[in-house]
């Protein structure tokens, strides 16, 4: 559940994209789950125990919350924890 990204950035923060790419990732590595989409709400900032929320769908098309905390951060470098929702996103209108 971890994933070590480089920001790119000269303060500390992994980009929106780079977060979603990355999360994509571990998850499929982890679980062996193929995502359709990871959509985050912004950037990760790169100080230890921040978090940004983001919402995956499977290949079934759930949509999936997922809460991605900030682990460590060396340089412009940020490692990361990710964990699902306990429930399924209610995507009811």
């Amino acid at each position: 559940m971890r994933g070590p990204f480089q920001s790119g950035a000269s303060s500390p923060e992994l980009a929106k994209a780079k977060l979603e790419a990355g999360l994509k990732d571990a998850i499929t590595e982890k679980t062996g789950v193929a995502l359709t989409s990871v959509s985050c709400d912004g950037p990760l900032k790169g100080a230890k125990g921040a978090t940004q929320r983001c919402a995956v769908i499977d290949g079934e098309g759930k949509t999936i919350g997922v809460t991605v905390t900030a682990t460590a951060v060396d340089g412009t470098k940020i490692s990361f924890n990710w964990k699902v929702d306990d429930q399924p996103a209610d995507t009811t209108t």
